[in-house]
C-alpha cells in the first residue's frame, strides 16, 4: 500500500495555501513548496515558516484531506466510549497523532472506532483554539548569544509577543514579524 507524499504551508506571496513537495531553499532554513504547472514546470512558492505541516493520508467524511496542525472532532462510535473530542493533528515518532488540546496526551490519528472530521486549523482559526493566536507545543529555545527565549515559529529572532490561549492558558511566545505574517496583526 502506499499513500501520497505532500505538503502545504501558506505561501509568504500571498497569504494563500499551497500544496506540493517540502523543501528547503536556504542555509538559513527557508523553506518552500515546489510544484509543477500545466507545462512539467517546477514552480517553487516561499512559505511561512511554522505552517508547513504534511498529508496524514487519510481523508475525513467529507473527503478533506488532513493534514498536520488541523484541528479535528473526533466521534467515538463504539460503546463504551462514545462521545466527541477535539485535537490537533500532530506528527509524533512516525505516526501521526490527535492531540489533545491541552498538548498534555492524545491517540492514534487512524482509528476504526471514531469518526474524525476537520473543523479547521491552528493558523486559520485560532478561534478554535480559544484565543487569537495558535499555540505552539513546542519547547522554548534559547539564544545561544544571550539567553533570551527565541520566537517559536521561525526560532530565529527574539520573541517579542506572549499569546495566551484562553482555551487551556498555555502561552506562545513569538517575534513581532511571525505574528503579522500568520496572524495579520
Amino acid at each position: 500500500m502506499s499513500r501520497a507524499i505532500k505538503f502545504r504551508g501558506k505561501s509568504k506571496e500571498t497569504g494563500q495555501w499551497v500544496y506540493g513537495c517540502l523543501v528547503q531553499v536556504s542555509s538559513a532554513g527557508s523553506l518552500a513548496i515546489a510544484t509543477l504547472d500545466n507545462k512539467g514546470h517546477l514552480n517553487l512558492h516561499e512559505i511561512i515558516k511554522g505552517t508547513e505541516g504534511q498529508y496524514s493520508g487519510l481523508n475525513d467524511p467529507n473527503n478533506r484531506e488532513i493534514f498536520e496542525s488541523d484541528i479535528c472532532n473526533a466521534e467515538e462510535m463504539l460503546f463504551p466510549l462514545s462521545g466527541t473530542r477535539t485535537g490537533i493533528v500532530r506528527y509524533h515518532d512516525g505516526s501521526f497523532l490527535l492531540e489533545n488540546m491541552d498538548g498534555k496526551d492524545g491517540d492514534y490519528l487512524f482509528s476504526e472506532t471514531a469518526e474524525t472530521t476537520v473543523i479547521g486549523n491552528i493558523h486559520d482559526n485560532p478561534e478554535l483554539l480559544g484565543g487569537e493566536a495558535g499555540e505552539c507545543m513546542t519547547e522554548l529555545k534559547k539564544c545561544p548569544e544571550c539567553g533570551r527565549t527565541l520566537c517559536q515559529l521561525c526560532e530565529e529572532k527574539h520573541s517579542e509577543l506572549v499569546m495566551k490561549n484562553k482555551f487551556n492558558g498555555n502561552e506562545l511566545e513569538v517575534c513581532k514579524a511571525c505574528h503579522k505574517e500568520v496572524w495579520g496583526k
